[in-house]
């Protein structure tokens, strides 16, 4: 349908998260989206004596929230042939999430595959401390020494596993190892006769282990083991990371929707003048939120609100154009109940060139900002049925 030197404009929204907007006859999306961008804190640091565990305050879905290197290694000196599965041994290295037993009576386990889990986002693996909580080992390496015997002599032999951003740990050779944290040996020695001697050693370098939470995470108090180094038979251990607390909290969860179901310009003479108000709507901008995480412990955080657009003859300006492409009118907004003049930007005008813009400290519950859309001429005179599209998105640290 064309319209005779008339202009209709209708802003309408579908649904919460989402302000539609059509002028004239064909429907304008102004698409709201509630986006968050998480900051991670990490503490990094080198193990030579054991590390402080995790024990801050994290959101879900926070994913790596916490971080330390570790390095270190464990020497043997004792000679000891066993004959067995080497499997389930880490005849390389292992870590353990309780103290290696020492003494060479005593043979220590690989961590069973039921410890360890994959996050419900599939990025990353590790010891689970909870549903979707986990304790990642990233990057560095283990690495081990031992001697295997060919039925006349015994052989040195090195072997090598590679953590990598997802948590799972690459082998320079087939390894035996049956869990995350376990360098075995290799797969050709499962049932040679082994031993560790004199320049026997399990070895970690340069690895981080990282908390890492997840968006199905349920908020509480969780404990977070002590980690140690060790191997199959052990003089001594060493520990990598101590025991400690920490909490989980709910994440900022918020929503936003326009006020009003309709927004109708209503019926409007256009004119040769540049820059005249053709038609304005006061609506507003409903920001919901459920729960609110501040890393400083306020209840309030800071929001912005972005909006991006085809803009017209300056960034304030959305432009308003028919299915030719030939822009018939503009429209401007304004984060305020006041109608403003379409001839310059003033404070709180919605530019659409998505320009972050601070909309103060947000807290839990309610919070309504004002807009007022103006239809203005453009000065070119032409008429018909156009439509406009911008997104505009509430952004949190």
């Amino acid at each position: 349908m064309k319209l005779n030197k008339v202009t209709n404009g209708l802003l309408q929204p579908e649904r919460a998260h989402t302000l539609s907007a059509s002028f004239g006859t064909t429907c304008t999306r102004f698409v709201l989206q509630a986006a968050a961008t998480l900051l991670l804190s990490c503490t990094l640091s080198s193990v030579h004596a054991a590390s402080a565990g995790p024990a801050g305050t994290y959101p879900v879905g926070n994913k790596a929230s916490w971080s330390t290197q570790v390095s270190g290694a464990v020497r043997s000196t004792t000679h000891l042939p066993v004959a067995s599965d080497n499997s389930r041994y880490p005849w390389g290295a292992y870590l353990s999430d309780t103290p290696p037993r020492v003494g060479f009576n005593n043979m220590n386990t690989c961590l069973p595959a039921s410890k360890f889990a994959t996050m419900s986002d599939g990025s990353v693996s590790g010891y689970r401390i909870a549903n979707d909580i986990l304790l990642v080992t990233t990057f560095g390496n283990l690495f081990g020494r031992y001697w295997w015997h060919n039925g006349t002599s015994y052989i040195y032999q090195s072997v090598r596993g590679d953590f990598q951003g997802n948590g799972r740990m690459n082998f320079t050779e087939p390894n035996a190892a049956a869990s995350y944290w376990c360098l075995a040996a290799r797969t050709v020695d499962r049932n040679a006769t082994l031993t560790q001697t004199g320049g026997s050693s399990a070895d970690i370098a340069n690895a981080f282990i990282v908390l890492y939470i997840g968006p199905k995470a349920v908020p509480g108090t969780y404990n977070s083991p002590s980690i140690y180094l060790g191997r199959v038979f052990n003089e001594n251990y060493l520990t990598l990371v101590n025991n400690s607390s920490f909490r989980v909290v709910p994440a900022t969860d918020c929503s936003i929707a326009l006020q009003d179901a309709n927004v109708d310009f209503g019926p409007v003479n256009n004119t040769r003048t540049d820059r005249a108000v053709l038609g304005s709507f006061t609506s507003g901008l409903d920001i919901q939120c459920a729960t609110i995480y501040n890393s400083s412990g306020g209840n309030t955080i800071a929001m912005t609100l972005k909006f991006a657009g085809t803009v017209g003859r300056a960034n304030y300006a959305l432009s308003l154009r028919d299915t030719g492409n030939v822009e018939l009118a503009e429209v401007h907004g304004v984060r305020s109940n006041t109608t403003v003049s379409c001839n310059s930007a003033v404070t709180n005008k919605i530019t659409f060139s998505g320009t972050n813009v601070s909309i103060g400290n947000i807290g839990a519950g309610l919070t309504s900002i004002p807009l007022t859309w103006t239809l203005c001429s453009n000065g070119a005179l032409n008429y018909g049925n156009g439509t406009a599209r911008a997104t505009v998105t509430l952004s949190w640290p």
